[in-house]
């Protein structure tokens, strides 16, 4: 069974999006860890409430906005704005780019992929190398008719993680 979708392209700010969410989710302890710190020595002093608020509000954002340059500008990141038609097939994932720079087909095992996320609008395929690299493929890419046999591919692409 094989499903080919039509052509499509991401944006960064939706690659970035999916991956800030990831680090922050993935590291939530070292982020947290200093705040509950700062507002347990409050207890205290009154002065580390106005630390834990500092960090919260002037040192995380600044934080995220360097995570967001720094994986918005990753190779990943600039192959989500190529249009490109993804295939599925039992065991694999192979991506074809139809932009103007010439980027080879990548064919991604079942092996290489770490999980699987169907949503609303979108089918988000996370892989285990690169760090922090997905596939987004919005269901309006796919053939009407194939959709049915689309999520059943996807969903078949990971099975010990289901």
């Amino acid at each position: 069974m094989t499903v080919r979708t039509d052509i499509f392209s991401g944006t960064p700010s939706a690659y970035v999006r999916r991956v800030v969410v990831q680090i922050l989710w993935h590291r939530w302890w070292a982020w947290l860890t200093p705040v509950v710190a700062c507002f347990v020595a409050a207890a205290w002093e009154a002065v580390w409430i106005f630390v834990a608020f500092m960090l919260l509000f002037m040192l995380y954002p600044g934080l995220v906005l360097l995570v967001y340059y720094y994986y918005a500008f990753s190779p990943e990141a600039l192959r989500s704005l190529e249009p490109k038609t993804v295939e599925l097939t039992d065991g694999a994932i192979t991506v074809t780019y139809h932009g103007e720079r010439h980027i080879e087909p990548q064919t991604i095992t079942s092996a290489d992929i770490k999980s699987v996320e169907a949503g609303y609008k979108a089918v988000t395929i996370y892989f285990k190398k690169p760090r922090y690299s997905h596939i987004s493929i919005p269901l309006d890419a796919v053939p009407d008719g194939q959709r049915a046999e689309f999520l059943t591919l996807c969903e078949n692409l990971a099975p010990d993680l289901a």
